[in-house]
Formats: C-alpha cells, structure tokens, sequence
C-alpha cells in the first residue's frame, strides 16, 4: 500500500514538473535590459502622492487579489489529495487520520485564514 502512494505522489510531482517544460526560456526573453527594467525597476505611478496608510492599502488589496485564486487552487488540489488518500487506504487509520485532519481540514482552513486576514488587514487599512 505504501508503494502504491509513493507511486501516487512520485506521479503528481512528475506530471508538475512537466508541464513546467516550456520551448522558449523565459529567462533568456527577460536577459536584455529593457525588460528587465520594465518588470522590476518600474515605480508604481498609481503610488505618487500617496501616504504611507493609503500604500498599505494597496499593497494589502494587491495581495489579496493574489491570495484568492492561489488559496481556491491550493485548498481544491489539498482537498482532492485528500480524498485520494482516504480511498486508497482502507486498514491504517492513523494515515487516514492525518489524512482528514491534514488535506481535507487543516490545509483549506489554513487557506481561508490566510484570505479572511488579508481582507481584514485590508479593511483596517482603507
């Protein structure tokens, strides 16, 4: 049974890694300087004039549009690996256990934390 979730976690990694596989490497695309600069040298001009609160605030609101999918992605794929688990081992309870409590609880819950915080802070801070 062991085996079989090795097997299992050794494919999820895998099929990860190739789709990370691109033709053209993006950094060689980014290597010549405009580029570069435009991407991480560039000031915000919606930032000119504004406060340190006001920056804050935007920053916060920046994260938060970031935090929602990534937490949705994460909470699913956690969700799903969980279930995976909970079916394919049906005699240790301890890894079912920790399978439940960890993948399909702890890791979503963790996620939706995160966002409640972020909108908070972001609501703090307007």
């Amino acid at each position: 049974m062991r085996k079989f979730l090795v097997l299992i976690v050794i494919f999820i990694f895998s099929s990860f890694l190739i789709s990370c596989k691109s033709a053209s490497d993006i950094y060689s695309y980014y290597d010549s300087g405009s580029s570069f600069k435009q991407l991480f040298e560039k000031s915000d001009s919606e930032l000119n004039g504004l406060n340190t609160k006001e920056r804050a605030h935007y920053y916060a609101i920046k994260a938060l549009d970031t935090a929602k999918p990534l937490g949705l992605g994460i909470g699913i794929v956690s969700l799903i690996i969980g279930v995976i688990i909970i079916g394919t081992v049906k005699k240790e309870l301890k890894i079912r256990k920790k399978a439940i409590f960890t993948f399909i609880i702890g890791i979503p819950l963790l996620c939706v934390i995160i966002v409640a915080l972020l909108a908070a802070l972001a609501l703090m801070l307007k």
